[in-house]
């Protein structure tokens, strides 16, 4: 197939999935680290043992989204680097498309017990916490958008198997 690696937008694309994908990695990490941290500190801390369980978990549900998006990023750079390649009706693609929908429906579906931490904290602190950890209209439209897309691939695959056969 045709090599389009001199096109500028997939360059652009691939820098910056590239990008997003080294800080997802740098910010879940931190998380990651921060957990064992936030066990030998507690003390320091002086926090409640339940608000620090509900920390402690926020932080563990931050972390796994943080790996849900790296993950999803890594199948858009895939895509990316078909298209690149002047061939991306693969059904790997309509596969990947596939994963990136439950990912992005994951991502969602962490926000909720995200959210629900939050509000018992600052009830628990009599603190106002202004954290917006409710399910994303746009992010549910994405996966459904990406749900239609992996069908559409899958269908293109199937076509352009169908015809280079006839040929």
């Amino acid at each position: 197939m045709i090599t389009l690696t001199r096109d500028p937008m997939l360059t652009a694309a691939r820098i910056f999935i590239l990008f997003a994908m080294g800080v997802t990695a740098l910010g879940g990490g931190i998380l990651l680290l921060a957990a064992p941290i936030m066990v030998i500190g507690r003390y320091v801390l002086l926090v409640h043992a339940s608000a620090f369980l509900a920390f402690a978990g926020l932080v563990l549900i931050a972390a796994a989204m943080a790996a849900l998006f790296f993950l999803l990023l890594r199948h858009l750079l895939h895509i990316v680097e078909t298209v690149g390649q002047g061939d991306p009706f693969v059904p790997a693609n309509a596969t990947r498309l596939t994963s990136m929908a439950w990912l992005s429906l994951l991502i969602e579906a962490a926000r909720l017990p995200a959210g629900a931490i939050i509000f018992w904290l600052s009830e628990v602190s009599n603190e106002k916490i202004e954290i917006n950890f409710d399910i994303s209209f746009g992010g549910v439209l994405l996966s459904a958008i990406l749900f239609v897309l992996s069908r559409v691939f899958r269908k293109g695959a199937e076509m352009r198997a169908d015809l280079e056969g006839m040929i």
